[in-house]
């Protein structure tokens, strides 16, 4: 399952999801447990936190990989001795080993915080996943049914909008027809008639104008405060360079002589052990320091994808969830909006009988007229 498809799926919450995300991360701390393996080939299991003490001599190095403990010094031990010195006078391995330990600690710290903002970022989508599932469900029953009734009403409104323009136009009619027959007490009585009904249109268009800004209050979301963006941080890649340049300085710790005495042959075997842990150490460093730069790159990278497909969801359960709140804080409005449409209703069913009621003897009084004047 790839990124896209985890964050595109509209999964219930008792799917289990697959994150490509935290996959990388364990296998990225699996390779680097399994890199721990190579310093077992160490002399000593305190061999790293010996030679990455910054004060370490020839006397100490001695001291530590000797097999044998002599008391005593050959001269051609002492010139041994003496060598060792100047070489670790001139590479100082121990000033850079412990400076390199120390970027190795970085190296790892900048990959926990990683790994940190890795886990709590897929932590947030599944809790936000879980919140736009259930709210999803609450907005498909509770958000259609408003919907359906807001869209009951306009049609209702629009509805009687036209029915009172047309009552209107006949009352125009009978107002006319009263003027000709000179009949003030009708005239006046169709006039009451229009000014209410005009009246109940001018109610329905407010309560259209009164919709359409619900409608609007449903679209216009705060915004969400974006999550900090996870940076890429260079300590890793400065660590393998820093590595990369040391390492080719070890091939001057080496002393090319022969020797029969037991006591300088001591001595050089023991600072070659000194030389093959460092060697084993900076083996270790650099695989471990390939590991962590490419593989915090990546993780950044992933990182801030989720991060940006979290905001997202958030910005959706925001819009839901306010289309929610707004649809509650609205059901006032509705209600009285609804009041205005029954009373339009009232007062189109009376304009109804009013007009059924004084069309009649109007049309009588001018069937008279018309047969006076026939007549005439």
């Amino acid at each position: 399952m790839s990124e896209n498809d985890a964050s595109s799926s509209s999964t219930a919450p008792t799917v289990k999801l697959r994150f490509p995300i935290l996959e990388a991360m364990n296998k990225f701390k699996a390779q680097i447990r399994k890199q721990s393996q190579s310093l077992k080939k160490m002399k000593w299991s305190y061999s790293v936190e010996f030679i990455t003490k910054p004060d370490i001599d020839v006397e100490k190095i001695i001291q530590t990989y000797s097999k044998n403990k002599f008391s005593y010094r050959t001269p051609e031990a002492n010139e041994v001795t003496g060598k060792i010195t100047k070489l670790l006078e001139s590479v100082k391995p121990a000033q850079k080993l412990a400076n390199l330990k120390s970027r190795m600690e970085e190296s790892k710290q900048v990959l926990n915080t990683v790994t940190q903002k890795v886990t709590l970022t897929v932590q947030q989508y599944m809790e936000v996943d879980k919140l736009l599932f259930n709210i999803k469900e609450e907005a498909n029953r509770d958000g259609n049914r408003f919907i359906d009734v807001m869209n009951l009403k306009t049609t209702a409104i629009n509805t009687l909008k036209m029915n009172a323009r047309s009552l209107v136009m006949e009352l125009e009619l009978c107002m006319q027809r009263a003027d000709k027959m000179k009949d003030e007490k009708l005239m006046q009585s169709v006039f009451e008639q229009k000014l209410f009904l005009l009246n109940a249109v001018q109610r329905l268009d407010a309560c259209d104008m009164n919709i359409t800004q619900i409608q609007r209050s449903l679209t216009v979301v705060p915004g969400i405060a974006k999550t900090e963006e996870i940076k890429l941080d260079g300590t890793p890649s400065q660590f393998l360079s820093e590595l990369e340049q040391f390492k080719p300085q070890l091939r001057h710790l080496q002393i090319k002589k022969k020797t029969k005495d037991p006591i300088a042959t001591d001595i050089l075997e023991a600072f070659e052990g000194y030389v093959a842990d460092i060697n084993t150490l900076i083996n270790y460093y650099l695989e471990i320091a390939r590991i962590m730069k490419f593989g915090t790159a990546e993780l950044v990278h992933s990182c801030s994808y989720w991060i940006s497909v979290v905001d997202g969801r958030r910005g959706e359960l925001q819009r839901i969830r306010w289309g929610l709140e707004k649809a509650e804080e609205s059901q006032p409005d509705l209600y009285n909006i609804q009041t205005l449409i029954d009373a339009a209703i009232r007062v189109i069913s009376e304009t109804e009988v009013f007009l059924t009621k004084e069309r009649e003897p109007m049309d009588d009084q001018v069937a008279k007229q018309l047969g006076k004047l026939a007549i005439e």
